[in-house]
C-alpha cells in the first residue's frame, strides 16, 4: 500500500457504485486483485469441471440436440475457462480480469439460455437447464470476484436473455403447462438474482472495508515507526539463560556504549563487574526467573515486581569515566506454546524527562513559595518581614562563625538553639520554605550530638544550607521591594490598636497559632491581653514567646475529641498577656489543655539517664528543670513543629541572659501558665 491517505473516505453506498476514485480506487483495486486471484483459479477450475462435467447428462436429458450443446460446452466456454486460467499467471491479467471473466461468465450463462432455446419440449433439457442456470448466477455472484456492478449486471443480462428465449422462442406463455413452468423457473431466478446481489454486495463491501482498515493500520504504524525512530527507546530479546540476543535496538547501543550486545548476560548488561551492585544484580536475576517459570502471574504483578521504575543505572564510559542514566523498562513474555520461550525488555531513556520533571518542580517549588511570601506578607504587613530578615541574618552569620568549631565545648547546643529559633521564626510567619532548610540543618546537628561514636559533622552540607537561606532572605526582601513598588507605598495591614514593632508582633501570632493548630489537626484560638506600649526586650524575646506559644499548641492544646470528651469547650483557648511595672516585665503564657505530663517526663528523664534508673519519683520541681534542658523532649517523633528538646531551652537562655525568672504553674486537664519576669534593668535595656 504505497499510498496514505491524509484523511481516508468513510466507506459508504455509491462507493461500491462508483469506487473512491482517484489514487485510492487504484490502489484498492490493486489490493483487490491480490487477495482475489487464489479465489478466482478455484473458481474458474471448479467452472471448467462442472461445464465440462455436466456434458454427460447432456446425452440422456437432451438426446436429440446433445452434439449442438456440447459444441457450446466444449468449442465455446470451456475453452475460455481454460484460457481465462492461463492469463491468470500473466501480469496483464491484473488489467483484463474484471472484462474478461465477465464476458467469460456472460458467455457461460448465456450458453446455457442457448442450450434451452434449440431443445425440444420433449427433452428433459428444455424443463431442467434452468437448474444449470442457477449455478452459473451463484458461480458469477459469489466465486469468480466481479466487482458489484458487473456481477449485477451480468446476471441480469442473463436473466433477460432468458426471458426473451422462453417467451418469444418457447413459447411457455402459449400453454398453462409452459405459464406454470415459467413462472416457477423466474421465482427462483428472481431469488437466486437478489441473493447473488447481496452476496456479491457484501463481499465487496467487506473486501473495501478491509482495505480501508488495513490503510488505516498501516498509517497508524508508519506513525509508530516514526514515533519509535526518533524517541530514546531500545528493544531487546533474551532468552531462558537470560543471554541477549542478536536482535535488539541498535540505539541500545548508544544507550550503554558498548559496541554489541549480543551473549551478553542481561544482568551483567545491566551492573557490569563486581562489588556494590551484587545484592541488585541478585534480585534482576530472580525476578528474570519468576518471569520465566511463574507463567500464572498476570501483568499487575509484574508491573508490581519490576525493579526497573525510573531506575538509575551507572554506565562505564572509559576506563575511568562513568555516566548515570534513568531508564523505565517493560518485560513481555513471548510464549512458545505453553511456555515463556523469550522475554522481551523495552527500554526507554528517561535521563532527560526526570532531569526537566526537576527543574519543573523546582519552578513550581519557586512559584509556591513566592506565592506563600507574597501572601504572609499582605497578611502581616512588610515591616515584622523586614525585622525578620535583619534579624535572622545576623543570626545566620553567628551559626556561620561558628559551624567550624561545633567540637568546642557548648557550641553545638548553641548553635542549635539559633537554627531551632530561626525555624520557629520563619514557621510563625509562614515562611514554610525556609523553616524546612533549617530543619534539615536540625537534623545534621541533631545526628552530631546523639551520635555516639563522635563522627564527622556535615559541615559541608551546613554552609551549603546556609548559603540557601541566605538566597532566600535576598529573594524575601527583593519580594518585598517589588510589593512597595507596586502598591506605592509599605503595605500595611493588621489592627491598628497596637504600634510599632511590639504591636505589628503581636498582630503576627494569633494567625500562626491558628495555623500551627490546623496543621497539627487542632482548633486553637489566641487571646492577647497587652497594656505595653513600647519593649525594649522584644528583639531577644521574640523566639521564645513564639516557641511557648507553640509548646502550648502541640504539648497542651488537645485534639477536639478529647476535649469534648472532657467536657471542655472544641476550641483550646490560649492567653498571651504582657504588662510591667516599675520593677519588671511580665509576660505570661497560659493554656486550658491537658496541663503537664509528670509521668511521661519522669520516664523520658529515666530514658535518656538524666537520673539514675533505681531513683524514686522525682519532685515535680525538679521535673520541671528538666523540661528546660538542652535535648530534652517527651516526644518521641521529632518534626519540624518539636521533638527535638530546645524550644524551652531557648527559652530559658533568653531569659537567663536578662537576668530574669520562670515560674511554671500547671494543673492535669486545666492547663498551663509559663510566667517570665524580666527586670527593668537600665544597663540590660540599653544593651538590647
Amino acid at each position: 500500500m504505497a499510498q496514505q491517505q491524509s484523511k481516508l473516505p468513510r466507506l459508504n453506498f455509491w462507493h461500491l457504485l462508483k469506487g473512491f476514485g482517484g489514487n485510492l480506487e487504484v490502489e484498492f483495486y490493486g489490493d483487490f486483485f491480490r487477495t482475489s486471484l487464489p479465489v478466482v483459479r478455484i473458481a474458474i477450475i471448479l467452472g471448467f469441471v462442472l461445464y465440462s462435467l455436466f456434458g454427460i447428462l447432456d446425452i440422456w436429458i437432451v438426446p436429440v440436440h446433445h452434439e449442438q450443446v456440447w459444441l457450446i460446452r466444449y468449442a465455446i466456454v470451456c475453452p475460455l475457462l481454460i484460457t481465462a486460467f492461463i492469463l491468470t499467471f500473466r501480469s496483464i491479467f491484473v488489467r483484463i480480469m474484471q472484462n474478461l471473466m465477465t464476458g467469460i461468465s456472460l458467455v457461460a450463462g448465456v450458453g446455457i439460455v442457448v442450450m434451452i432455446a434449440i431443445t425440444f419440449d420433449s427433452e428433459l433439457g428444455f424443463r431442467f437447464y434452468y437448474a444449470g442456470l442457477m449455478l452459473v448466477l451463484i458461480w458469477i455472484y459469489t466465486l469468480v470476484r466481479l466487482r458489484f456492478t458487473h456481477a449485477t449486471a451480468v446476471g441480469w443480462l442473463i436473466t433477460i436473455s432468458y426471458e426473451i428465449v422462453t417467451i418469444f422462442f418457447n413459447k411457455l406463455l402459449a400453454t398453462p403447462d409452459g405459464t406454470i413452468l415459467f413462472v416457477n423457473n423466474n421465482f427462483f431466478f428472481l431469488s437466486a438474482n437478489v441473493l447473488g446481489m447481496f452476496a456479491s454486495f457484501t463481499i465487496e463491501w467487506y473486501m473495501r472495508k478491509n482495505f480501508l482498515l488495513r490503510l488505516e493500520i498501516q498509517k497508524a504504524y508508519n506513525l509508530n515507526q516514526k514515533y519509535l525512530e526518533n524517541i530514546k527507546e531500545g528493544l531487546l530479546l533474551i532468552d531462558e539463560n537470560h543471554q541477549v540476543l542478536p536482535q535488539y535496538s541498535k540505539y541500545l547501543s548508544s544507550l550503554f556504549e558498548l559496541k554489541t550486545l549480543e551473549g551478553l548476560a542481561f544482568a551483567e548488561l545491566i551492573y557490569p563487574g563486581r562489588g556494590e551492585t551484587d545484592t541488585e544484580r541478585q534480585e534482576l536475576e530472580h525476578f528474570l526467573k519468576f518471569l520465566f517459570h511463574n507463567k500464572s502471574a498476570d501483568l499487575d504483578m509484574i508491573m508490581d515486581l519490576n525493579p526497573f521504575k525510573n531506575k538509575k543505572i551507572t554506565i562505564k564510559t572509559g576506563e575511568y569515566v562513568t555516566k548515570e542514566i534513568t531508564v523505565n523498562a517493560d518485560f513481555i513474555r513471548i510464549f512458545g506454546g505453553a511456555n515463556v520461550e523469550y522475554l522481551m525488555i523495552i527500554f526507554e531513556d528517561m535521563t532527560e524527562i526526570v532531569k526537566y520533571e526537576k527543574e519543573l518542580q523546582g519552578q513550581k517549588t519557586r512559584y509556591q513559595q513566592e506565592v506563600e511570601s507574597v501572601t504572609a506578607i499582605l497578611k502581616s504587613g512588610p515591616a515584622i518581614f523586614k525585622d525578620f530578615i535583619a534579624e535572622s541574618s545576623l543570626t545566620l552569620n553567628n551559626i556561620r562563625a561558628n559551624v567550624a568549631n561545633l567540637g568546642a565545648p557548648g557550641v553545638l547546643d548553641q548553635v542549635f538553639r539559633e537554627v531551632h529559633s530561626l525555624k520557629g521564626s520563619a514557621k510563625h510567619l509562614d515562611l514554610n520554605f525556609i523553616s524546612t532548610i533549617a530543619h534539615s540543618i536540625e537534623d545534621i546537628l541533631y545526628q552530631a550530638k546523639n551520635d555516639s561514636a563522635g563522627g564527622p559533622i556535615a559541615v559541608d552540607r551546613i554552609e551549603e544550607l546556609i548559603i540557601d537561606l541566605f538566597h532566600e532572605f535576598q529573594n524575601l526582601a527583593a519580594m518585598i521591594d517589588r510589593l512597595k513598588e507596586f502598591s506605592g507605598s509599605d503595605v500595611e495591614v493588621g489592627r491598628l490598636e497596637w504600634k510599632g514593632q511590639l504591636g505589628e508582633f503581636l498582630r503576627s501570632l494569633p494567625p500562626m497559632v491558628e495555623s500551627l493548630a490546623k496543621e497539627l489537626k487542632k482548633s486553637a484560638h489566641l487571646e492577647i491581653e497587652n497594656s505595653l506600649e513600647e519593649f525594649p526586650h522584644l528583639p531577644k524575646l521574640k523566639n521564645p514567646l513564639i516557641h511557648l506559644l507553640r509548646n502550648s499548641i502541640d504539648h497542651g492544646i488537645e485534639d477536639q475529641f478529647e476535649r469534648l470528651s472532657k467536657n471542655k469547650a472544641g476550641i483550646g483557648k490560649i492567653t498571651l498577656r504582657l504588662r510591667g511595672d516599675a520593677a519588671a516585665f511580665y509576660i505570661e503564657v497560659e493554656d486550658d489543655g491537658n496541663g503537664i505530663d509528670f509521668v511521661r517526663i519522669q520516664a523520658k528523664a529515666l530514658e535518656k539517664n538524666l537520673v539514675p534508673s533505681g531513683q524514686a519519683e522525682l519532685p515535680k520541681a525538679k521535673l520541671l528543670q528538666l523540661i528546660f534542658t538542652p535535648n530534652f523532649s517527651s516526644k518521641n517523633v521529632v518534626s519540624e513543629i518539636s521533638g527535638r528538646g530546645y524550644g524551652l531551652d531557648i527559652v530559658k537562655d533568653a531569659t537567663d541572659q536578662l537576668k530574669g525568672k520562670i515560674s511554671v504553674n500547671t494543673k492535669p486537664a486545666k492547663g498551663t501558665k509559663i510566667r517570665l519576669t524580666i527586670p527593668r534593668l537600665p544597663a540590660i535595656e540599653e544593651k538590647s
